[in-house]
């Protein structure tokens, strides 16, 4: 069975630190107080369906108190102190909390029939 987990790799060496369980993207706000985790539950269908989790970070700080073994549920996420979800899978912070962009996608197919005699 295939299975991922995110890591962050520490540049001065050591070992990896576990982000979360299976593909998430890691996003920082421009100042750092933001630590945005966004959840793609549709990455093979190339839409961007999901969550985006925006985490304070305490200041000196690159991240949040991460569990051990990373956090194992999107539940696990929303439950930390302080966090926004957004209903957004691939959040792109701005330069405050309330200000992120994102894109919304729509599909139309096989909007007429033709008859096949």
């Amino acid at each position: 069975m295939f299975s991922s987990v995110t890591e962050a790799l520490p540049l001065s060496g050591g070992a990896p630190v576990p982000i979360c369980d299976g593909i998430c993207i890691l996003r920082w706000q421009a100042d750092g107080k933001l630590f945005y985790l966004s959840v793609n539950a549709a990455m093979n269908t190339g839409l961007a369906v999901g969550h985006a989790y925006a985490l304070p970070v305490s200041p000196g700080k690159l991240f949040l108190n991460i569990p051990r073994e990373g956090f194992r549920s999107e539940t696990e996420v929303a439950a930390q102190p302080g966090v926004r979800v957004i209903d957004a899978a691939d959040v792109a912070p701005g330069p405050t909390p309330d200000v992120y962009a994102f894109s919304r996608q729509t599909v139309y197919r096989n909007l007429y029939r033709i008859p096949l005699e």
